[in-house]
């Protein structure tokens, strides 16, 4: 899989529920937060990851400063779901994972968790139970998750 075949399978996964394409970023936007999936190249190989973040919306605008991030392989998948995504995104092991198999995985576990993340009631809950462990949180968005 190359990185143009990435970036079409992602795009028409991510479109058929509303997201929003900005170059190499998928949004879903909610009254209270912008949910986005991001596919980043490494700086350090040939090989590209995945990036769930959620922006709050203060006063009918986003704010860069209330930001949860969390890389998409850290996400709460099955062994097995994590495996595939790391070798489709690994452009330089010129990866064998079938198409259908990746499309599925991003289908059924990725958009999953970026739609949850369109939700504040669900990353109050996943806060509480200390899902984002290690992700970045901004301290307007600890504010918020710690507030409700």
């Amino acid at each position: 899989m190359d990185a143009v075949f990435l970036k079409k399978t992602i795009d028409a996964v991510m479109r058929t529920e509303g997201f929003v394409r900005k170059g190499s970023s998928w949004c879903l936007s909610s009254e209270e937060v912008v949910a986005c999936l991001a596919l980043r190249k490494s700086t350090h190989g040939n090989y590209f990851y995945l990036d769930v973040s959620a922006s709050l919306i203060v006063g009918g605008q986003k704010t860069a400063v209330a930001s949860l991030s969390m890389n998409a392989l850290k996400l709460v998948m099955e062994d097995s779901d994590r495996d595939i995504l790391a070798q489709a995104l690994d452009i330089g092991l010129n990866s064998t994972v079938c198409p259908l198999i990746f499309t599925e995985v991003m289908r059924s576990r990725v958009l999953m968790v970026c739609k949850n993340y369109s939700r504040l009631d669900y990353l109050r809950q996943a806060y509480k139970e200390k899902s984002f462990d290690g992700a970045l949180i901004g301290w307007k968005m600890r504010e918020v998750l710690e507030g409700g």
